[in-house]
């Protein structure tokens, strides 16, 4: 009985931790994480755009990966 007791209460503290970082992940990833890949992926784009007006050809992988990383995460996070 006591054993039963301690189990559901130590469960219950766990799963409210966990839904404490789950939030707090969530926060991060909407105020921190996302402008800041937005602003690098800002100026990657335009080091590529002024790079074109010079007829540099530069690699769109990267920016493409970043925009692609971004959009999973905020698609994640609103879930």
């Amino acid at each position: 009985m006591e054993l039963d007791s301690r189990f559901l209460v130590y469960s219950e503290q766990y799963i409210l931790s966990l839904e404490v970082e789950a939030r707090l992940v969530a926060d991060l990833a909407t105020t921190s994480i996302h402008p800041a890949a937005l602003d690098y992926l800002s100026k990657i784009t335009a080091t590529t755009a002024g790079a074109s007006s010079l007829r540099i050809d530069l690699d769109t992988g990267p920016a493409k990966a970043i925009a692609t990383e971004t959009n999973a995460m905020m698609a994640a996070v609103a879930n």
